[in-house]
């Protein structure tokens, strides 16, 4: 066999590795990246809901007894309660609520606010001036509260909340 017959069989493998090895690789080894039988998953971790400008950028994670970040379809129950110390804003007045269901493809790679680290999550966002009533879109002294619920393929419900976000 010539040299210019093993570049040639050395390219070609090289490329088969590129399009089809990297890939699985990647897929296999990102965390949260294969979608994890219901069954296994067993809580919601960084449940956050972050302020930005006129948006609040919602996102969790679902993690299995292992604590390994993972993906799954799920149905979505999101709801905002507010109040404040005036009687006449109740504490706990629903004043927000969202339902809707993802896919485990949705997922995306997200970076970790203090650390920079990549972690696996489904995000949305909610426009704060059309989506929250006055005062609470814009008066950081309501207290408000988040509630999440996410519902998977086998009807197991997992909760998660964060009593106060600005």
């Amino acid at each position: 066999m010539g040299i210019k017959t093993k570049i040639i069989i050395g390219a070609v493998l090289g490329a088969v590795f590129v399009i089809i090895g990297i890939p699985l690789i990647v897929l296999y080894f990102a965390p949260g990246a294969m979608p994890a039988n219901a069954d296994s998953i067993t809580g919601i971790s960084q449940f956050v809901v972050l302020s930005e400008g006129n948006l609040y950028n919602v996102r969790f994670s679902l993690v299995d007894s292992d604590n390994a970040v993972v993906t799954s379809d799920a149905s979505v129950k999101f709801i905002v309660t507010g109040g404040s110390s005036n009687p006449s804003q109740v504490l706990g007045k629903e004043i927000y609520r969202q339902e809707f269901d993802i896919k485990s493809a949705d997922f995306q790679t997200y970076e970790l606010v203090l650390t920079g680290r990549p972690i696996t999550a489904y995000g949305w966002q909610i426009d704060k001036n059309n989506s929250l009533p006055p005062p609470f879109n814009t008066d950081s002294s309501y207290i408000k509260a988040a509630y999440l619920n996410v519902t998977l393929p086998n009807n197991k419900t997992l909760t998660s909340n964060l009593e106060t976000f600005f």
